[in-house]
């Protein structure tokens, strides 16, 4: 291929690219368990006596803590797997986020009501950043378990809280499982940059990622030319 001609196809690629990645939002949804090396479990033993309609957990390592609310009344039993329930067995909603502050990711597990496969849809997941719009997922969900979703921030953006909510005659059973990463304190007018995030960037058109590329392959010519 000739010199000039591969350069433009690199152009080219490398700006679709951008396009692609600069494009993709600042939050990201995964399907499945997919734990990063500083995720920490949310634990709530012994910390909630009593049900309430909002319950408390604490990370295993840095030990602050995370709530978790809704309109129904919550419980959350401290055998087995780390868990956040219903006490009639049956919620809709359910927020949850860094009690004055911001964290990285999250992974969650809701299990909804039904036998083995009998019972799927969606769940509406939303996600509120530190900076810019919400971000939302509908997530597919079966009764049958395993509906692992592993939420990410990326380009220094930062989470806030995060919404469940069920559609159609979906109900919750409990949140399973729950795992944060980066939980990071936000006292008032901090300037730590894990709790201020970063503006949105305007996205730029595909017309002006090909335009620089252009502009710069010209550059190149030009400069190829001086020598000769």
């Amino acid at each position: 291929m000739r010199p000039v001609k591969k350069a433009l196809v690199s152009a080219f690629a490398g700006a679709a690219l951008a396009v692609s990645m600069t494009a993709s939002a600042t939050i990201i949804f995964q399907l499945g368990n997919n734990p990063q090396d500083d995720e920490e479990n949310i634990l709530f033993s012994n910390l909630n006596p009593n049900p309430a309609t909002t319950v408390f957990g604490r990370t295993n390592q840095s030990d602050l803590e995370v709530f978790f609310t809704s309109s129904e009344t919550l419980v959350t039993p401290s055998q087995g797997q780390a868990r956040v329930e219903a006490e009639d067995g049956a919620f809709t909603d359910l927020s949850f986020g860094l009690t004055g502050g911001t964290f990285g990711d999250f992974i969650l597990n809701p299990l909804i009501n039904g036998q083995g496969n009998s019972v799927t849809g969606t769940v509406s997941v939303t996600v509120h950043q530190v900076s810019g719009p919400d971000a939302t997922f509908a997530l597919p969900v079966s009764s049958a378990g395993n509906n692992f979703l592993t939420i990410f921030a990326i380009d220094g953006q930062r989470i806030s809280s995060i919404a469940l909510s069920s559609t159609t005659d979906i109900s919750f059973m409990d949140l399973r499982q729950p795992r944060i990463s980066t939980p990071t304190l936000c006292p008032a007018n901090s300037t730590d940059p894990l709790c201020t995030g970063v503006g949105q960037v305007p996205e730029p058109s595909l017309l002006a990622l090909l335009g620089i590329a252009l502009a710069g392959l010209g550059v190149t010519g030009i400069r190829g030319r001086k020598k000769t």
